[in-house]
């Protein structure tokens, strides 16, 4: 055996390897780079974008948060329903897995009345569940919590139905059809606390949104205990 030739053919064989291995590591790393540039080429930069309408979309494409100025409609059941809301509004809303409004924060008016809004929806009905709300005017201010009570399973409410009534001529007139009534009947606060006029109060009220349990400590700092009938009457009071 021929020491020295098997020897200088092992030091050509490995001269060989590394020759490869550095050729593939700068294909490696120029492949690389090419894919980070590539990848940032699409990223755009913008000192300002100005919009009224902005919308993003989740990975099946169903509109999931909406950044708006125009809230004349929301939307449900794959329709934009038309609403009724304070002047000048601007709002996030935010969608479910369906794409109905589920609750949003928005905030508008006029210099001599303002508002602030935030809410969340119950899910498969246009109807607001907890809302925190700000109100103010020149005669005075409103800060409050609500909590607004829930669907009934049997009110006869029909989502399909409630589409179709929104598409009529009746409804776009301002006419109350069915259905509208019947969610207008469900639109029932049964918990208020809150600020208004320098009045702390928690009114509770019972499904037809009468105030039925009022706890207060009024602006001149008296402690005020009322229970009221259906009727408005005061039954029983304490104070101190």
């Amino acid at each position: 055996m021929n020491t020295d030739s098997n020897y200088s053919a092992i030091k050509q064989q490995n001269r060989l390897l590394k020759g490869v291995l550095a050729a593939v590591g700068t294909l490696s790393l120029t492949l690389v780079i090419s894919a980070f540039k590539s990848s940032t080429s699409n990223v755009k930069h913008f000192d300002e974008i100005v919009v009224k309408k902005f919308t993003m979309i989740d990975s099946l494409g169903t509109e999931r948060i909406r950044m708006t100025t125009d809230l004349s409609t929301g939307p449900f059941g794959g329709e934009e329903i038309k609403r009724n809301m304070p002047p000048n509004m601007a709002a996030i809303i935010f969608m479910g897995q369906t794409g109905d409004e589920v609750g949003g924060i928005g905030y508008g008016g006029t210099k001599e009345q303002t508002f602030a809004l935030n809410g969340l929806d119950y899910t498969d009905i246009p109807l607001e569940a907890i809302g925190y709300h700000r109100f103010q005017t020149p005669d005075g201010s409103v800060a409050k919590f609500v909590v607004a009570d829930g669907p009934r399973k049997d009110s006869g409410f029909d989502k399909k139905k409630f589409i179709e009534e929104t598409k009529s001529l009746d409804y776009k007139n301002g006419k109350l059809g069915e259905q509208m009534k019947i969610l207008q009947s469900q639109m029932v606060s049964r918990v208020n606390l809150g600020v208004e006029n320098h009045n702390a109060a928690l009114t509770l009220y019972d499904s037809k949104q009468n105030a039925r349990i009022i706890l207060k400590v009024d602006d001149n700092d008296e402690a005020i205990f009322e229970i009221l009938d259906a009727k408005g009457n005061v039954v029983h009071k304490y104070s101190k």
